[in-house]
């Protein structure tokens, strides 16, 4: 339970719309939920203003689970899962399937909008997965606006969430290559649309044709705002 649940539940107890004997039953969870398996904190959020993780290694499925879901009707902040496998995200999205996948990290429910950046820096190229990966779920977690410097070589990177009929994440990366500036962008989406799924095994060499389509137009009318030559448009 966070401090915003706690105070809401305070109000609604003090008004009359909850019982006391109701509340002291949401309350009995405080600090510590005894799972059998796993004792979840439900107090962290209020002692430190972010919520307790959940560290996928040495947990079975069924227990990431029953953490998650825990966690989820604890409070009304975002959730973390984290170093998870396939089977443990399938299972925890059986409980909450509004839960977003970013690598090995899965996070349930936004913050609040705030202003501030993330900032990730690394000292090689071989941490760049599990830095985009921080920054990613940092941004989803915090709300925060995003841009990263990497180094060494100055290498910068521009990501951004997608929504709509494809949804996951885009990504721009910019660093310096035998005097040429070189761009790559990547998007890792998936369709939200029914048909889109039901139609996806036969229709999977349309949809890459226009994917591919738009990005080879988009790169072009790139070069040509910049005045630059497009090098590579694969």
């Amino acid at each position: 339970m966070d401090a915003e649940a706690l105070r809401s539940l305070l109000d609604d107890v003090a008004s009359g719309v909850v019982e006391a004997d109701e509340a002291v039953r949401l309350l009995r969870a405080l600090p510590f939920a005894d799972l059998g398996n796993a004792r979840v904190d439900h107090h962290r959020t209020v002692r430190q203003g972010l919520p307790e993780a959940v560290y996928g290694p040495g947990k079975t499925p069924e227990d990431v689970a029953l953490i998650v879901g825990e966690l989820l009707a604890g409070g009304a902040g975002p959730v973390v899962l984290t170093r998870a496998g396939k089977e443990q995200f399938t299972s925890a999205l059986a409980v909450d399937a509004t839960g977003t996948v970013l690598g090995t990290t899965a996070i349930w429910r936004r913050a609040d909008d705030r202003p501030e950046r993330v900032a990730v820096v690394t000292a090689g190229t071989a941490d760049l997965p599990v830095a985009d990966e921080c920054a990613a779920a940092f941004a989803k977690l915090l709300a925060a606006a995003e841009w990263r410097t990497y180094g060494p070589g100055e290498l910068l990177l521009r990501e951004g969430e997608a929504s709509g009929e494809l949804a996951g994440m885009g990504r721009w990366r910019l660093f310096e290559d035998d005097g040429v500036t070189a761009v790559v962008y990547e998007w890792h989406v998936r369709t939200t649309k029914s048909w889109m799924n039901l139609f996806s095994p036969i229709a999977k060499p349309v949809f890459a044709w226009n994917h591919d389509y738009v990005m080879r137009n988009g790169g072009e009318g790139l070069a040509k705002l910049l005045g630059a030559q497009l090098l590579v448009s694969d």
